[in-house]
């Protein structure tokens, strides 16, 4: 399940369909994990955290979401899912903390007062000879932006996150993964057998 977790983002190959079916199949695999975790009452020791399920079902549905929309409006521009999510508001806020003095606690018009500086700091790094500017620590580095592959490579898989697919075919994606989940839990796990009859929404 991690895999197909790590694959929906950060896959060199995969087509956007393949990743709208690992997300169904992680979403599936969840909900039946956690159903039997609860069913058995060991949910506070043999299943992740509440907040970590919901992150991950949320992200999946949302990876989903993002291909439907890049599709209808912008059907031109490839879908980068590798540079979705919140790590840049994360950024964002914890650079406010420290912009004129290292605090972690500001109002909203501390927010205000910084915002407009730091949008055109960010502004001026992001232009084509605009300034580098590294992270504060090693730690904070995001490796995961650094395209390593051959130019060959990143020229075909950006081809491949342009080829949109249409909601049938998404639907179609995500019910494959969700049989694929269910035959992996019933084979390795038999969390089936303890499942009482699961309503499986369209996109559950």
């Amino acid at each position: 399940m991690c895999w197909r977790y790590v694959e929906i983002f950060l896959s060199a190959s995969a087509s956007l369909t393949d990743r709208a079916s690992h997300a169904g199949y992680v979403v599936r695999f969840l909900r039946v994990w956690r159903a039997s975790a609860l069913q058995s009452r060991s949910a506070s020791t043999a299943f992740i955290s509440r907040e970590t399920y919901i992150d991950v079902v949320l992200s999946c549905h949302h990876a989903v979401l993002l291909m439907k929309a890049t599709r209808d409006f912008t059907p031109n521009q490839a879908v980068h899912l590798e540079q979705s999510g919140s790590d840049c508001c994360e950024d964002f806020f914890s650079a406010n903390g420290s912009f004129v003095v290292n605090k972690h606690v500001y109002n909203f018009q501390d927010l205000l007062r910084n915002a407009s500086k730091m949008n055109r700091l960010t502004e001026i790094t992001s232009e084509k000879d605009g300034l580098i500017l590294t992270k504060r620590h090693k730690k904070q580095e995001n490796i995961w932006m650094k395209d390593r592959s051959s130019q060959d490579q990143q020229d075909d898989r950006l081809t491949i996150l342009k080829q949109h697919p249409t909601d049938t075919e998404l639907v179609t994606a995500w019910r494959r993964g969700i049989a694929e989940a269910n035959a992996d839990l019933k084979l390795l796990l038999g969390m089936l057998e303890h499942v009482h009859k699961c309503v499986i929404p369209l996109f559950c």
